[in-house]
């Protein structure tokens, strides 16, 4: 309501009208950059589960799917069968879920107070410890609970009939309130595949101290050798040993590649770690012969032989030729086959003129034998190329039996001098190149 306006006393004057002072407008919110709309706070998470660490609530469809996600098998075109050469592939590919899936946490147990990997130290922790460990966690309602579980059903459904029926007779142990503990199945699959004794923790320190045999092996396949190097040291370090003698064994093995280049240049950083110049890790000397190993390849050098080596090649090849040459075989002439004709070309013996009658045949119904002087001939039709000719032997005595040979055939077929193959073998390392030959008498 309007008030009325102050008469003044009389004899006073009015003081002025002030207006009224309008209020000042709320100031607007000054949008984020880029004019976007504030939304929900964003998290920052390295994969989708750990997005939330909180245990998962199946209401929510994401959260759902993390699950689903979690117990599918490692690998799904090819299960584990419980043997010790794939191993470390079922490993590596038990790492890369576990990254995804945020489990390291809920696999790595308290063991006397130090922290044990399960999958990386299995040879620092029992069945029985892990056992123990994932005991107390399902006894609460949390996310280390569920990821036990997701990861037990996951490596189930990652190995095959024949690994299940070894891996059942730890059933009681990775088992825990009736559910497979994803933890305490991994450490029983890995005791299913390895011998966890002493003496096969020595075998894999004895496979390095050969590693020179090794390489022999690979056929000095750099790449192949250290692959097989770095699976020995795994398995070292996850029975909670090492090899003190890493390096000297690795540049053994490598001393015995088949390359000279090669092997030269290992000696010389042999000599500098022997001098005290330098010092490699063995990760850092795997590394380097893999470098040069690759260099050598690309540039069609590795495994070059050298000028002698190449000489001996050639002679092995030309023994090869004699070998060949000695024991190629000699035509027969099958039962009943004519004799090929002498050529017109080559020179034949002339007849004589008092020797003419001797290739004149008997006519027809004539006698075939008949006395030339004092001597008696036949008519041997075996001579003259098959035409026939009178001969002082009877008809025939000069064609062979079935299965016989005459004794110039035999001399002819069978030389008195021994025929001798020899066989060259050549081998190369880098040290030496040496050539054998092996001969057989027939």
């Amino acid at each position: 309501m309007q008030q009325p306006p102050v008469v003044p006393p009389v004899g006073q004057v009015a003081p002025p009208v002030v207006p009224p002072v309008p209020p000042v407008p709320p100031v607007p919110p000054v949008p984020p950059a880029g004019g976007a709309a504030q939304g929900p706070v964003r998290v920052f998470a390295i994969t989708p589960a750990h997005r939330v660490r909180d245990f998962l609530d199946f209401a929510n469809r994401n959260e759902y799917q993390t699950w689903m996600y979690g117990i599918e098998p490692l690998i799904q075109d090819h299960k584990f069968d419980c043997r010790e050469s794939n191993l470390k592939k079922f490993l590596d590919a038990y790492a890369s879920k576990e990254q995804q899936m945020g489990w390291d946490e809920v696999f790595t147990i308290p063991i006397n107070g130090v922290q044990r990997h399960v999958p990386t130290e299995w040879g620092s922790v029992t069945v029985q410890q892990v056992h123990d460990a994932m005991t107390a966690v399902h006894q609460t309602q949390t996310r280390a609970h569920q990821d036990s579980l997701m990861s037990g059903i996951c490596l189930w459904d990652s190995i095959n009939g024949d690994a299940r029926n070894k891996v059942t007779s730890y059933a009681p142990l990775y088992k825990v309130t009736g559910h497979d503990s994803g933890p305490v199945l991994l450490r029983a699959i890995i005791a299913c595949t390895h011998v966890d004794t002493r003496a096969a923790s020595e075998r894999v320190l004895r496979d390095l101290e050969n590693l020179a045999a090794v390489m022999v092996k690979l056929n000095s396949d750099i790449e192949a050798f250290n692959i097989y190097v770095e699976d020995k040291h795994q398995e070292l370090r996850a029975r909670a040993m090492e090899d003190t003698a890493a390096i000297t064994h690795l540049f053994q093995g490598y001393e015995a590649a088949a390359d000279e280049t090669f092997v030269a240049w290992i000696k010389r950083h042999h000599d500098s770690v022997d001098d005290g110049e330098v010092v490699y890790t063995t990760a850092q000397l795997m590394q380097m012969a893999r470098r040069k190993y690759a260099d050598l390849s690309l540039s069609g050098s590795w495994a070059r032989p050298n000028a002698d080596q190449e000489k001996l090649i050639a002679l092995a090849s030309d023994v090869r030729k004699i070998n060949k040459a000695i024991q190629k075989p000699i035509p027969k002439r099958e039962k009943g086959q004519a004799k090929k004709s002498v050529p017109a070309t080559k020179t034949q013996r002339p007849i004589r003129p008092e020797d003419e009658w001797k290739y004149v045949p008997p006519a027809a119904g004539a006698p075939q034998t008949k006395m030339k002087g004092a001597k008696e001939y036949h008519w041997c039709i075996f001579h003259n190329e098959d035409k026939g000719m009178w001969t002082i032997h009877k008809a025939g005595a000069c064609q062979p039996e079935d299965g016989k040979q005459s004794a110039a055939k035999k001399k002819k077929n069978n030389p008195s001098r021994a025929t001798i193959q020899v066989t060259p073998k050549i081998r190369f390392n880098a040290a030496t190149t040496t050539i054998e030959e092996a001969s057989d008498s027939e």
